[in-house]
This record gives structure tokens, C-alpha cells and sequence, in this order.
């Protein structure tokens, strides 16, 4: 059984090849191996998308044939394709949602006189996807400041961030987008960076999301009085 195959100068090729015990053994292993991959093709891609890393980086350690391997990888690839398709489908209903839910939010503040709005959207770490949401609210609530709080994982006390986009005149009233991303993040060091009225900005942990609502909210009240 020929286990790889490479080029290692023009016209030359160099051939690894196992016999006997170590051949069946490749064999038996290839088999194994193209069963796994052809269940997780049939199966529920839900199920499919945590077993694909593993299994793809088994596949490339593996001793088995060099004709199966590259087909293995292939067909690993094209459910890892299905896969992302159907998490983009997936978030792309799940950030109408959001957009939706942050204009009902942008309503309420306007109606109980609020001066900013800061909401939690369960997005991720996706800032294009948390920006889509800033310019659906901002076109439709062109002069609140709005700035949008999104977790790595929902409750997960870890990865958060802010996307902030402010009108020009509340930017003018002293109330800056990268200074208000870094009061809420203050307490749990976070970093980013943007304009005067558009940045966001990231803190590896959070633990009182509660907590850096409140302190967006106290800032930029303070800014704007």
C-alpha cells in the first residue's frame, strides 16, 4: 500500500510504501476511516459540524493509503461547505431578529426620553453582522446614539463586544463612540479602537454584563446632560 507520494525535484517523485502486516493495517485503517466520513456525509449537519476538525486532522495523521486520503479530504471539505452555508442561512434569520428586537428597543428608549440606547444582541464576536444591526436601527432612528453589546456565548462570562455608532450631533456634544466603548468595557480592560461616531471595541472576559450597561448608560448620560 503506497502511503504518500511527493515530488522532491523536477522529473522526481519519492514513494512510501508498507507491506504485510502494516499493509493490512493501512487498509483496515483506510476502511475504517471512509466509513466515518461517509456517516458524517449523511448525517445532520448539526451533528456533523463538531466531528468535522477531528476527524479531518485524523484523516491527515493517518498512515493510509495516499489514493484514499486526498478523497477523504474532499469529501470532508464539501460537508464542511454545507455546514457553513447552513450557519449563514441561519444567522442571517437570526440577525433579522435582532434587528427587529433592537428597533423595538430604540422605540421604547425614545418614548421614555432616553438620550442613548444600549442593547444586548446574541451575535457573537461578528461585528459585520452586529453592524447590520447598528445601520438598521441608525437609518430608522437617525438621532439616537445606539450602541450594540454581543457575547462570544451567550452567559458564558467570557468574550465581549461593543459596537458603537453615534449621530454628528451628539459627537459634537462631547459624547465619543471609541471613549463610550472603552467606559463600558473599562472594568474588564478592554481594547479597540474607530471614529468619533462609529468603533467598537473587545475585553476577552465579562462577567457582569448587567454592570457594563450601566456603566455605557451612566457615561454617556453624563456626556450628554
Amino acid at each position: 500500500v503506497i502511503t504518500e507520494e511527493t515530488a522532491i525535484a523536477k522529473g522526481v517523485r519519492r514513494m512510501v510504501a508498507v507491506t504485510r502486516g502494516a499493509a493490512a493495517s493501512a487498509e483496515r485503517k483506510g476502511a475504517e476511516l471512509a466509513s466515518r466520513v461517509r456517516s458524517l456525509t449523511n448525517a445532520a449537519l448539526s451533528e456533523a459540524a463538531p466531528l468535522l476538525g477531528p476527524l479531518r486532522e485524523e484523516v491527515d495523521a493517518s498512515g493510509i493509503s495516499a489514493g484514499l486520503k486526498p478523497v477523504l479530504r474532499d469529501e470532508l471539505t464539501a460537508v464542511g461547505k454545507k455546514v457553513m452555508e447552513k450557519k449563514k442561512k441561519e444567522m442571517a434569520a437570526l440577525t433579522d431578529v435582532r434587528i427587529q428586537s433592537a428597533k423595538e428597543a430604540a422605540q421604547q428608549a425614545i418614548s421614555e426620553g432616553a438620550k442613548s440606547l444600549v442593547h444586548v444582541i446574541s451575535l457573537g464576536l461578528d461585528a459585520k453582522l452586529i453592524n447590520k444591526v447598528i445601520n438598521a436601527v441608525s437609518k430608522e432612528y437617525p438621532e439616537l446614539p445606539f450602541m450594540a453589546v454581543s457575547e462570544e456565548e451567550p452567559g458564558s462570562q467570557g468574550a465581549v463586544l461593543c459596537v458603537s455608532w453615534i449621530p454628528k450631533q451628539q459627537v459634537e456634544a462631547g459624547l465619543i463612540a471609541s471613549e463610550w466603548n472603552a467606559a463600558a468595557l473599562a472594568k474588564w480592560g478592554g481594547k479597540g479602537g474607530g471614529k468619533p461616531n462609529s468603533a467598537q471595541a473587545r475585553a476577552t472576559t465579562c462577567d457582569d454584563l448587567e454592570g457594563l450597561q450601566q456603566s455605557a448608560r451612566d457615561f454617556a448620560t453624563s456626556k450628554l446632560a
